[in-house]
Order: structure tokens, then C-alpha cells, then sequence
């Protein structure tokens, strides 16, 4: 919106009106103002439609929407910007239902129930127009600024007047243009030369506001610029280089405009909040938590930050419960080995049901991993780029007679040959075993890692004392590579094993 008339309007404003005279002292101070208030308005960041006497919305500024599933049907969701939430009763997010229970068809929905709630954002923003003039007037009191210039006009100038009145947008425009314009005119017709020491003293007053204001401006960092440099110094690769990657990330699109010297517990906790709203497990939360925490203790040692917002915080009351995966019944384990199913899978089955190996650890195996210690076969677990869990999973796990029946002659290579992602991972074997296991149950609490569960049971139940039952799964403090003599040898291990029967598998 471009006014055509701006000499008009700026007569037709009556307290900036009666400050202007041709004594060019008081040309100065008009002049002086009309600078910082520009400044003002720049740090404002308004913009005004070249087409329509509205505000621009801000729609690319606002949190990314995202789908959520609650009681059985999915909704679109949108984190409300912090400075917009005292008008929507201090929520964190806003949700629509998308009316389906469909993943797809929630997606083709999700933009136009994102406009609406981006349209609800854009109707409660406030009018930097206005707080462009309010920030002036609480920054510049005109009997702190005027008395070192022009004394005379002092009492005259009063924006608050302005702002207690009810002058439309199009007159705050007009305004803000007005000003512009005299700025414009200005620069044009006034030489240092013309004013002498009034032009001097006016300039040296706008020296000690600019060093004021920036003095109250923290020089900070953003979020992102730290996170990232974080990542990029630390040695991490795999799940964990991803899952905070993807925590950073998500953290980032809460609080897009928050600077890293501006965050707070109150961030975390609203963060974390959030999280549980989207039905997360009270342990992922406190995963998250954990990866930004990394990231501001890098932050805090390079000076960036006095203290680590993410000490000291008790979100325990937020999230779901941890939940644990139910174990097999002997008779769901006969019906899922009963089934027809490749060679393949039953392979990578009786893996899980005879060892108690998590998926992963055994749909990567290679033939080099099957070893053999005074003839008794094992699978070690310890090769360094074998992708675990942790040091205890790092470890050596019997092949009973059971599993050397169906796992055959050694060859090359990985054992199973399920694709890869970008992270060496397969989400494939899990998706083709879980399969099988729906054809039997649909409890949500029996999945591949139920076969965990099962074999310690089972071995629980045959007397195995638990040091070696925790060994054998992963829970205790692990193998070193290459060495034997550290905790249960694979002699013990193998025999305690060999006293589970697994009948359902010959049936």
C-alpha cells in the first residue's frame, strides 16, 4: 500500500503537525525522531500488501502441521506460536479432525484443515503497525529525548495520543508513510553545513539511543547454528546421529523464532507437553529431552549459553506409561510356526524364538559371525561394525541343536538378504515377520520382540539362573571382543539353553 498524497497526510496529523516550523533547529528534531522511529519499524519486521489495506499473513512463519492419531481417527495438528497462545486459552497445539480413520486420505485433508488454522492465527495477530508506535513511545519518551534538542516542541509531541485514539489501520499507515516521506525530503535538502551544531547535537542523541537499544539486545546464537555445529563435532553415526537429528529438528518447529539465550525450562517443559498431547510414551520423551540436552551442554562448554536449560526438569507426569511386550503362549507359538512361509522367514523365526536376539541383530548377520568354540557353534555378536544396542548386547549367543537344523551349511555374506536403508538397517524382515505374527494375534503388545520375552520365560521356567539367562539375551554387561573368561563361558550358556525344548518348531 503505497499513499499517493504523503505531504497530505503528514498535515493531517495534528501533534507531529504543530512540531513543525521553519526554524530549522525544530526541522532537526523532527528529522532526528523520524530516524529512530524507521529503525523501530524495521526491527517491527512489518510488511503491508501491495494490493489490499491488510497486514501480509504469515503462514510460512507459523510451526509445520502435522498429523496425529487419536482414538482411532487422525487429525491435523499445529503447534500455536508462543506469542499467539494468551488468545487461544495458553494452548500448546490446535487440533482438526480430519473425520477419518484413513492415513492417505487424513493427508489429502491436511492442507486445507491447515489453512483454516493458520487463517485463526492470522485473524489474532497483533497490528505491528500499532506496536511499532507503542515500542517508540515506551523506548523514546519524548521529555527524555526532545529537551537536549528542542526544548519548545517537547510538550507537543506525544504519540500516545495517537495510540489511545481510534485511528484506523489506513491512518497508522499513513503514518508510518508520512514519515517516510519527510525522511526522504530531508536527506535531500539538508546538509551537515546547514546546521552547524543543532545537526551535531541531534546526531550525537540518536549515538546514545542506538547504543542504548543495542546494549539491551543480547548478541545470541540460533538454536539451529548450535545444533548443527554440535552435530557436525561429534563422532555419532547411525540411530543415534538420526534420532537427534530428528529431535533437533522437531524442537526447531516448536519454537522456530526463539533464540538459544531466550530458551527456558518453561520451552521444555511446553515441549515435552506437546509431545505427550501426540500420545508419546513417557521414555521417548525423556529420549528427546536427553538429545537436546546434549546439544545445549555442548552449547553451555563453548560459552554459547551461562547454563543448560534442560537441568533439573521433572516431566514425569507426562506421556504414557511404559508398556511391555507380552510374551507367546506356547499355543500362539505352534499356529505361527505352522504356518506356510519361505525359508527365509522361518529361518530368521527360529533365530528370535531359540536365542532370544533382538530383529535387527539377527536379520544382519553375516556367515563370518558364525563361529565355533570346542565344537560348540555360536553366534558372535561383537564385530565392530555390527549394529547394536549397547555394550551388553555386544555379546556370544549358543546355536542350540534346534537352530543348527534349520540354519544349514555356512556360506558368504550376510545370512539374510532383506534390503537395507540409509541407515543399515531393514525394516522389511520386520514388516514380513509381523505378518505371521497377526495371523495369530492381534494383541498390540505381541510383536517380533515378544520372542525376547518368550525365551526368558522359558528358560525361567527350566531353572537357568538369571546371570546366564541375561547374558544370553543381551541384559548383562556384555562380551568383549575377542575375549572368552568374561561372565558365563559359551560352554555354560550353550548347555543352559539346550534345556528349552522348542517342539513347535518340528511340528
Amino acid at each position: 500500500m503505497k499513499l499517493q498524497q504523503p505531504c497530505v497526510v503528514w498535515n493531517g496529523i495534528g501533534p507531529i503537525k504543530s512540531a513543525i516550523s521553519t526554524d530549522r533547529g525544530h526541522e532537526v528534531a523532527i528529522y532526528s525522531l523520524c530516524i529512530v522511529f524507521v529503525e523501530l519499524l524495521a526491527d517491527a519486521s512489518f510488511a503491508m500488501d501491495t494490493t489490499k489495506d491488510t497486514i501480509l499473513d504469515t503462514t510460512q512463519d507459523y510451526p509445520e502441521a502435522t498429523l496425529v492419531k487419536a482414538k482411532g481417527k487422525w487429525y491435523v495438528s499445529v503447534t500455536v506460536p508462543i506469542n499467539l497462545r494468551p488468545y487461544f486459552n495458553d494452548r500448546c497445539q490446535i487440533k482438526r479432525s480430519t473425520g477419518t480413520t484413513d492415513r492417505i486420505a487424513a493427508g489429502q485433508r491436511l492442507y486445507g484443515l491447515a489453512s483454516a488454522i493458520y487463517e485463526e492465527f492470522n485473524k489474532v495477530q497483533p497490528n505491528p503497525l500499532r506496536l511499532a508506535l507503542q515500542r517508540l513511545s515506551e523506548l523514546h519518551e519524548p521529555n527524555d529525548l526532545l529537551p537536549k534538542i528542542l526544548p519548545s516542541v517537547a510538550d507537543n509531541i506525544n504519540y500516545d495520543a495517537h495510540l489511545s485514539s481510534d485511528d484506523s489501520d489506513w491512518e497508522l499507515a499513513a503514518l508510518v508513510d508520512g514519515h517516510m516521506e519527510a525522511i526522504s525530503l530531508h536527506c535531500q535538502t539538508l546538509e551537515r553545513t546547514a546546521f552547524g551544531p543543532d545537526f551535531d547535537a541531534a546526531q550525537a542523541v540518536l549515538g546514545e539511543i542506538k547504543k542504548h537499544r543495542d546494549g539491551e539486545r543480547p548478541q545470541t546464537k540460533k538454536f539451529m547454528d548450535v545444533a548443527s555445529a554440535y552435530v557436525g563435532s561429534a563422532a555419532m553415526h547411525g540411530t543415534r546421529l538420526s534420532s537427534i537429528k530428528k529431535a533437533i529438528g522437531e524442537f526447531d518447529r516448536t519454537f522456530p523464532k526463539v533464540t538459544l539465550n531466550e530458551l527456558t525450562k518453561v520451552h521444555f517443559y511446553e515441549y515435552a507437553t506437546i509431545l505427550a498431547e501426540d500420545g508419546m510414551a513417557k521414555n521417548t520423551i525423556k529420549g528427546r529431552i536427553a538429545r537436546l540436552s546434549s546439544v545445549f551442554k555442548f552449547a553451555e562448554k563453548k560459552g554459547h549459553v551461562v547454563s543448560n536449560p534442560t537441568v533439573g526438569l521433572d516431566y514425569s507426569d507426562l506421556g504414557r506409561d511404559v508398556e511391555h511386550w507380552v510374551p507367546f503362549t506356547k499355543d500362539q507359538l505352534y499356529k505361527i510356526f505352522q504356518q506356510p512361509m519361505k525359508a527365509r522367514e522361518r529361518l530368521l523365526l527360529t533365530i528370535l524364538v531359540t536365542t532370544g536376539m533382538r530383529l535387527d541383530e539377527a536379520a544382519l548377520l553375516e556367515w563370518q559371525d558364525v563361529k565355533d568354540k570346542d565344537g560348540i557353534p555360536y553366534f558372535d555378536l561383537t564385530r565392530a561394525d555390527l549394529k547394536i544396542k549397547n555394550k551388553g548386547s555386544k555379546r556370544f549367543v549358543p546355536i542350540v541343536t534346534d537352530l543348527q537344523n534349520v540354519l544349514g551349511k555356512e556360506g558368504s555374506g550376510r545370512i539374510f538378504n532383506y534390503r537395507l536403508n540409509a541407515l543399515g538397517k531393514t525394516s522389511d524382515a520386520s514388516i514380513i515377520c509381523m505378518e505371521h505374527i497377526r495371523a495369530v494375534t492381534a494383541n498390540p503388545l505381541q510383536v517380533n520382540h515378544s520372542f525376547r520375552g518368550t525365551i526368558k520365560d522359558l528358560m525361567r521356567d527350566e531353572g537357568v539362573a538369571k546371570e546366564v539367562n541375561d547374558y544370553i539375551t543381551g541384559h548383562g554387561s556384555g562380551d568383549a571382543a575377542g575375549r572368552y573368561g568374561v561372565g558365563p563361558s559359551v560352554a555354560v550358556r550353550y548347555k543352559q539353553l539346550s534345556r528349552v525344548s522348542h517342539p513347535w518348531l518340528t511340528a
